[in-house]
């Protein structure tokens, strides 16, 4: 007697999504320029942008067309924040109206672009007046952006959440949740936040997140998490966005959901930079990848005394997935020589990389990305070498040193600054580590958050 065995093989039903973040429109450009630091010239401000200004409209204009030319049939598109320009006057150059006309304005052109396309956007902590003091309560821009993102958002408390505090779930696909956080409520520049001790739980955001999750388990559904301002540390400087309270919290919670598989990833943008990081559960386990896409605008950081800023290019993200579970299957960056263009009064946006291939990985899965993350430490740097340079998307290619990669390589898993410190701890002397102590990551936090 023989028994005939049938082995059924599922294959991946692809989708792709693409995430735009950090547009930052300065609709001053072709005029004072608000947003260009002070050594440059009007000559030297290109058609597409400069490294040392916010985003010019034909800039951001070009992103959108791009993504349109390279992969018109999109399931969704992320959208994650940070579309108001960083004035380099700190008084009477913004208004409610200002940041109101161009969230509209960039809406606007999404629809017009991508009329059958839904887009999931996020605010950044520059989408509100006075910049960054998002409030945990209804208000004009809650209110406004609720009616004006409110066609995009299949869910029946949308308006609720929306409007108490910014923040939304939506059913993608059956089976796939989309849960965009207000992380903005807990960013260090949000004076907002000083109000609360450390047990609050502003707009009650948290306590839904929980509750979100813990439905989304019982519906057996998958969650893409979507945010501005990432938890945990920024990239290998080693500090935090967010007040420690807050980023523990929302740790918290998305550590007690690691295990079932329920988040499969989070996308974040805010740093401008190109970077991942990894959640790992209590047993080392690689579990929730998480994403920073680069930003649009070329714009770098800098005051009179630092310059924080690296040289970098404009960049927008293609994502595939697998529609059926959710699972992250590569990454596929897009970028502009913004010099060339600049130079040929055209914008050819190209790509970059595909993760599989650079990484020589088979998805993009945090278990993938774990074992990339390995390659970090080779004795050549080589990988953690390209791994800076596909950063800033080809802006600088600067030479890295020890420092900087064992930085990289903590920061890639640590959400928590005494984690980070600890794995720092491995490679290098405490004396030597570039922002090893309380004292400096105050210092840094300070000045950045500032410019950010």
């Amino acid at each position: 007697m023989f028994l005939t065995v049938f082995l059924c093989v599922t294959e991946a039903d692809i989708g792709h999504f693409w995430h735009l973040t950090d547009l930052h429109l300065d609709y001053t450009y072709g005029g004072k320029a608000e947003s260009c630091h002070n050594e440059v010239t009007p000559s030297q401000r290109g058609m597409f942008g400069s490294g040392l200004c916010d985003a010019p409209w034909a800039l951001i204009n070009s992103s959108v067309y791009a993504m349109k030319e390279i992969a018109p049939d999109v399931d969704f598109i992320i959208w994650t924040g940070d579309n108001i320009f960083h004035p380099r006057a700190k008084t009477g150059v913004l208004s409610m109206d200002i940041v109101l006309n161009t969230l509209d304005n960039i809406t606007r052109l999404l629809r017009e672009v991508f009329p059958d396309v839904t887009t999931y956007p996020t605010f950044g902590n520059h989408d509100y007046f006075p910049y960054a003091q998002f409030p945990s309560h209804d208000n004009k821009i809650y209110r406004h952006m609720e009616i004006t993102w409110g066609v995009w958002v299949n869910d029946s408390n949308f308006r609720k959440t929306f409007r108490k505090g910014g923040y939304y779930s939506s059913s993608i696909r059956p089976g796939l949740r989309l849960i965009s956080l207000n992380t903005n409520m807990y960013y260090t520049r949000n004076r907002l936040s000083l109000n609360f001790t450390d047990s609050d739980d502003p707009a009650g955001q948290f306590e839904w997140f929980n509750d979100t999750l813990a439905a989304a388990v019982r519906n057996k559904e998958k969650v893409i998490v979507i945010a501005h301002i990432s938890p945990g540390l920024k990239g290998y400087e080693g500090f935090l966005w967010m007040y420690k309270p807050f980023n523990d919290m929302l740790n918290r919670v998305i550590s007690r959901y690691m295990e079932s598989g329920v988040i499969r990833a989070m996308h974040v943008g805010h740093d401008h930079d190109d970077e991942f990081k990894i959640y790992y559960d209590n047993k080392g386990i690689p579990r929730i990848p998480v994403f920073i896409a680069p930003s649009v605008t070329p714009w770098r950081y800098k005051t009179d005394q630092l310059e924080f800023g690296r040289s970098h290019n404009p960049g927008i993200r293609l994502v595939s997935y697998d529609r059926f579970n959710g699972r992250h299957l590569n990454i596929i960056q897009y970028y502009l020589d913004l010099d060339k263009a600049n130079k040929d009064s055209h914008a050819q946006w190209q790509l970059l990389y595909k993760a599989t291939d650079v990484y020589d990985i088979p998805d993009v899965s945090a278990r993938s990305l774990s074992n990339a993350r390995e390659l970090m430490l080779d004795s050549s740097k080589k990988h953690v070498q390209d791994y800076y340079e596909r950063l800033t998307l080809m802006g600088d290619t600067s030479k890295i040193d020890d420092k900087c990669q064992y930085s990289i390589y903590c920061g890639m898993r640590y959400f928590d600054v005494p984690g980070f410190n600890k794995c720092l701890d491995k490679y290098y002397s405490l004396a030597f580590r570039p922002v090893a102590s309380s004292f400096v990551i105050i210092i840094v936090t300070v000045i950045i958050s500032v410019l950010f």
